[in-house]
């Protein structure tokens, strides 16, 4: 019969899987005993989730006792690249599904089995728009798969969702594999030639950037009503936008991961050539005033794969979880913390 693993049994194989071989050990039901010629060390494993920064953060706050002569062992399907930061900081020890682990006692005992290091293109990368927008295409259909496996999308159909040819969309994804973040695997060519996600933490983290140094265009439009409620301007948006529109920023991100308790702000994103049919629209109700910064509904256009990956909300459509992500960062302060909390609950890496 099989036997299924609960939380400590499953904290106490990943611990062993990462001990080396040759090393003398003996396992109980939640302990593994160490032995050399060093010394002894008895660890002692915890399995705290999925290995993102706030399943660190949890067990940090939890502080698990342990004696002192037992080392905590944190576990976790796949320690990402902010949680094994967080747990470096603090001098913590871990082990993952991967099979990767760093187990430490700060004296005499040192064992790291860590993913190899891609080198990086001698080169830094150019952004351009057809970059960042396969970037994001790739980064939230890695979002949407997360349980499977970290595949990218091939160039036809990331061309497709982007309006970019597949000669540019070949040539990011290229550019992607030189930086460290995608890898080939499979054929060099032909149908069975795929790439595999190395580092879509760091990619998503460099888009973000990227899209947070350009601003906002300035071809958006800007509009202040009398209320401080996102919500009330998206009760605005269906009973007067006769066009496809999508909503992002804070209001969007409370659908998703709820953080802020207040939303007066709210961006939209529509299709570039139904911008002015959107700004006439909102401006024949008589409470809308367009204004040249500032304003509570910014009515912004749309690149193709904003609108063709937006997913449906309870009563709207909301713009693809990078982008929202990428939103929020730009408000700062409050926002800037609400996307990383979307970026733990919802996106994951």
């Amino acid at each position: 019969m099989k036997t299924m693993l609960n939380r400590e049994n499953l904290a106490l194989a990943l611990a062993v899987n990462a001990l080396p071989p040759q090393l003398d050990t003996h396992a109980d039901r939640q302990r593994v005993q160490i032995r050399s010629h060093r010394g002894e060390w008895t660890l002692a494993p915890v399995h705290i989730g999925e290995g993102l920064p706030a399943d660190v953060r949890r067990w940090l706050e939890s502080n698990t006792p342990t004696t002192e002569d037992e080392i905590p062992v944190l576990t976790a399907r796949q320690m990402s690249r902010g949680a094994r930061s967080l747990l470096d900081e603090h001098g913590l020890s871990w082990a993952d599904g991967s099979g990767f682990a760093v187990i430490q006692d700060g004296a005499g005992l040192y064992i790291a089995r860590l993913p190899p290091t891609t080198r990086l293109h001698d080169r830094p990368m150019t952004w351009s728009p057809a970059v960042a927008a396969t970037a994001e295409v790739t980064l939230e259909q890695r979002r949407l798969d997360a349980g499977g496996r970290a595949k990218v999308q091939r160039p036809s159909y990331i061309a497709e969702i982007t309006g970019y040819s597949y000669a540019q969309t070949s040539k990011a994804l290229s550019t992607f594999d030189e930086q460290g973040y995608t890898a080939k695997v499979g054929a060099e060519r032909g149908i069975s030639a795929m790439r595999e996600f190395v580092d879509p933490g760091r990619l998503l983290s460099d888009w973000a950037g990227y899209q947070l140094r350009r601003g906002a265009t300035s071809a958006a439009y800007r509009f202040h009503v009398p209320w401080r409620s996102g919500e009330q301007s998206v009760e605005l948006l269906h009973r007067a936008m006769p066009v496809d529109w999508v909503i992002s920023g804070a209001v969007a991100a409370n659908r998703l991961a709820p953080y802020l308790t207040q939303t007066p702000d709210l961006l939209v994103y529509v299709r570039t050539e139904e911008l002015e049919v959107a700004r006439r629209s909102l401006l024949a109700d008589e409470e809308v005033t367009e204004v040249a910064s500032n304003g509570r509904i910014t009515v912004s256009p749309a690149p193709p794969q904003v609108l063709k990956m937006a997913s449906r909300g309870v009563q709207e459509q909301l713009a693809p979880g990078v982008r929202i992500y990428a939103d929020l960062l730009r408000m700062r302060g409050r926002g800037a913390e609400a996307a990383e909390f979307l970026r733990e609950s919802t996106i994951g890496f």
